[in-house]
């Protein structure tokens, strides 16, 4: 199944942030994950799982560092939060996920 990818103004100003700090490496790697999701969301590369503290919510991995956060409705990803993965153990996303999700419905 192929999935319509949905980006978020969330998401969108966390990757403008990653790309200045990261470059054109992270710019080629979420390209390229973006794509695996879109194809297929299980792609062994992307790891993607559930987030046990956040039902509803997945991750998959960008590069050893990174993670997207997303939720799937139907044919669509829905991409909230992209950043290290530290700040995803954390928690210190979960306001910005919440605020993205509400965000997003209102549209």
């Amino acid at each position: 199944m192929t999935y319509n990818l949905v980006l978020t103004d969330t998401f969108k100003g966390y990757v403008s942030a990653m790309k200045r700090q990261r470059g054109e490496t992270f710019a080629k790697q979420l390209k390229k994950a973006l794509r695996l999701l879109a194809e297929n969301l299980q792609h062994p590369g992307l790891q993607v799982h559930g987030l046990k503290r956040w039902p509803g919510y997945k991750e998959a991995y960008l590069n050893k560092k990174d993670r997207l956060i997303f939720t799937v409705r139907e044919n669509e990803i829905i991409l909230l939060w992209c950043g290290d993965h530290e700040d995803l153990d954390r928690d210190a996303f979960a306001p910005t996920l919440i605020e993205a999700e509400r965000r997003f419905r209102q549209t």
